[in-house]
């Protein structure tokens, strides 16, 4: 196959609904609603052939398909639960043949995970339903009240299912964002799923020497060879975690350098005072690293990086193709009104090509 097919067509809007955009010129305190933003109650869907077409060799795993639809909403029994997510057990929910995934040849699935309303502060985990994990890998952190979602890309078990876990009984929305395929063999560039697994975790010195990372602090850690990582890795997509005890709850930043060193100044933003992840794709160098500067943060933080799965290799026909830049920032035009709507232009900006054959998602 042949084309740009970057992974995942959502990623900016998830990123900035999990985190916002990128840090004011002043760091500025955040502020949490006194009511959740609400999660509208349906959602469209949409199946593969409503969608740009993806030509395919069905032989070729690891391909990256656009498909848009609710896969769950435990407010109104979609998807199979009609409650509010019981805590500490396992939920399975169906997803072949569900919210435009194919009930044949698709490995895993691109997920928007929304918790509404939380109750109290805890903890949400995806995984495979056959595979389900024995250590403890956290997609989603949320607080008393808190409507906040994250990007997860979860392998489908053998029986069709994910499965879901939670620290805190709550009501879940669950939405699809694409698949990648099942196949022979793996697609140049195209995803592989790994059973999510803890890499680094600064306060035990998992992947990297224990401490605390302090503000303009550069870090490098290692994702080649552990973990189910090879070393034909290009990138891998990971949950990376941030752990704030700023008392002034601003807002720390985490800035992913590319692989020849530089800053992309597209960073990952974190609540302050609170436990969060980004869902993302991280770009490795040669010698599978990954560096991270702190910014923003006037208190230690420590970082948590859970991987899922890697892209494999970089080849000039992959499909998905490595750009770390920003797209848009709206404090360059105007303010987005309250239920307003923006048109982002994609194709042909800061790297990406023009629209056509050589671009299928953004």
């Amino acid at each position: 196959m042949t084309g740009l097919r970057p992974l995942f067509a959502a990623f900016v809007v998830s990123l900035l609904a999990v985190a916002g955009l990128a840090a004011p010129a002043t760091a500025t305190s955040v502020k949490v609603p006194a009511a959740p933003v609400q999660v509208p109650a349906t959602a469209p869907g949409l199946s593969p052939a409503a969608l740009p077409t993806v030509v395919t060799d069905a032989s070729q795993a690891g391909v990256f398909v656009p498909a848009q639809g609710r896969l769950v909403d435990t407010r109104d029994g979609s998807g199979g639960v009609a409650r509010p997510v019981a805590a500490n057990t396992w939920t399975p929910i169906q997803v072949l043949g569900q919210a435009g995934i194919p009930a044949l040849g698709a490995k895993a699935v691109v997920l928007t995970v929304t918790t509404v309303a939380s109750p109290a502060d805890g903890w949400t985990q995806l995984a495979s339903n056959t595979d389900r994990p024995t250590s403890t890998t956290y997609n989603l952190y949320s607080g008393y009240n808190d409507t906040l979602s994250n990007t997860s890309i979860v392998t489908i078990g053998s029986d069709g299912k994910i499965a879901l876990r939670t620290s805190v009984s709550q009501h879940y929305v669950i939405e699809v964002q694409g698949y990648s395929t099942s196949g022979d063999t793996v697609a140049p560039g195209g995803f592989v799923p790994v059973p999510s697994k803890r890499l680094v975790d600064s306060r035990d010195g998992t992947g990297i020497s224990a401490g605390a990372w302090n503000n303009d602090d550069v870090k490098t850690v290692n994702l080649k060879n552990v973990g189910g990582i090879p070393d034909t890795a290009g990138a891998v997509f990971a949950n990376v975690i941030v752990v704030s005890t700023d008392p002034n709850n601003l807002t720390p930043t985490l800035y992913p350098y590319r692989p020849d060193g530089t800053d992309p100044n597209a960073p990952l933003h974190y609540r302050g005072g609170e436990t969060t992840g980004v869902g993302t794709t991280l770009d490795l160098n040669a010698e599978g690293d990954i560096t991270f500067r702190v910014g923003w943060s006037t208190s230690p933080i420590h970082v948590i990086i859970d991987v899922q799965g890697y892209f494999d290799g970089q080849a000039s026909d992959s499909t998905y193709h490595s750009l770390n830049t920003r797209l848009y920032d709206s404090r360059n035009t105007a303010v987005v009104p309250a239920g307003g709507t923006v048109q982002v232009q994609v194709a042909g900006i800061n790297g990406l090509p023009a629209a056509g054959s050589e671009l299928g998602g953004s």
